[in-house]
């Protein structure tokens, strides 16, 4: 009997070594995963962040707007992350986000379908699915999935809503060229001037001195306006709104009309940051300065970072012309409505690497 018990015994403690190993190999496999899946987020950012095609590409839609990346390594990091774990749904939105920045709408499109295939009820693909529907003209697809977000309450959702209405309007935006009119006395008004991409060595493009240049024509017909000069990327150990503020005063802008906005690293960044200190100017009108080509999604941003502190204020512009012997406004196309409710979107809270960068 006892050596029975004996054999029992080593058997049950067999069978708990076995299971206790057998945990063990699933935490190290699980682990490994997740680090594996971490280094090619990390990978990813890193190659949006530097070098690359990604401004190549983007001066095909906005004529030069500074953005950095190589997006072919950026998204084969994401799908492969995807591929380790298809259930984690920021991935798989982080794959269809560098899908829309590559300008490849229809895969993008595709991946969003996937994930509403995986997660039917969940209103942030709608939210999508809605934005690149309505940016591709299919009106139809547009409405169902606007009908969908109707029925969710939440502010979030609310919110997203309103971003699709503001990045709509956007794309029909009336483009002003010039600044006409009397001299106009008032002071609640404020000229925002968005910054451009420095040179290594810290001195301002031509398209940056464009803007500058208009501004000043601006300031003229408003010469009690603030003027907001936004940009915070260092080249050389000056940024941006540095030089503007320079360039402005050394033309006879007096120094304390001229607000420096030196956080910013985006456009995005640019409207949050310049709009709350718009608000506490008390301004009740705004005229945004920068490139034609930027110029409607310049406006989207602006208008939903108004949006999100709900403070009420007019939205004008007068832009610097960068469309060569055009003589005509271009129209938004529909890669450039795509990347302009993109990033109103990102203005109003979704991120498009989620958990990673806004």
């Amino acid at each position: 009997m006892k050596l029975l018990n004996k054999v029992k015994l080593a058997l049950l403690l067999g069978i708990l070594l076995k299971s206790v190993l057998a945990v063990d190999v699933l935490s190290t496999s699980q682990l490994d995963k997740q680090s594996q899946i971490t280094q090619l987020q990390q990978q990813a950012l890193t190659y949006f962040s530097n070098g690359g095609d990604l401004k190549q590409f983007e001066s095909k839609v906005f004529l030069g707007v500074t953005i950095k990346g190589n997006l072919d390594v950026v998204e084969a990091s994401f799908l492969q992350a995807h591929n380790l774990a298809p259930e984690r749904l920021d991935l798989s939105y982080s794959l269809a986000a560098t899908q829309v920045l590559k300008g490849d709408l229809n895969k993008a499109r595709q991946t969003y379908l996937a994930i509403e295939s995986q997660a039917p009820n969940y209103p942030l693909t709608w939210v999508y699915e809605a934005a690149y529907a309505n940016a591709a003209g299919e009106s139809a697809i547009f409405t169902n999935y606007l009908n969908k977000l109707k029925q969710v309450k939440s502010p979030e959702i609310i919110r997203y809503r309103e971003a699709l209405a503001i990045a709509d309007d956007a794309s029909n935006l009336q483009i002003n060229v010039m600044q006409t009119g009397e001299v106009d006395g008032r002071s609640d008004l404020v000229i925002l001037v968005l910054g451009y991409a420095l040179h290594n060595d810290g001195s301002m493009d031509d398209k940056l001195i464009k803007r500058l240049e208009i501004a000043q024509s601006v300031a003229l017909h408003y010469p009690n306006a603030k003027i907001i000069v936004s940009g915070g990327v260092a080249q050389s150990g000056v940024t941006e709104s540095f030089l503007m503020r320079n360039w402005l005063i050394d033309k006879g802008i007096k120094p304390e009309n001229v607000v420096v906005e030196d956080k910013s690293i985006d456009t995005v960044s640019n409207a949050l940051n310049s709009m709350t200190l718009i608000k506490n100017l008390a301004a009740k009108q705004v005229i945004l300065v920068t490139s034609a080509s930027h110029i409607r999604r310049a406006t989207a941003v602006v208008e939903q970072a108004a949006a999100n502190l709900n403070y009420d204020v007019n939205v004008n512009n007068v832009v610097a012309w960068d469309w060569g012997n055009t003589p005509n406004v271009v129209p938004a196309t529909s890669l450039e409505k795509a990347l302009i409710v993109r990033d109103a979107l990102r203005t109003a809270g979704l991120w498009q690497y989620p958990g990673m960068l806004r």
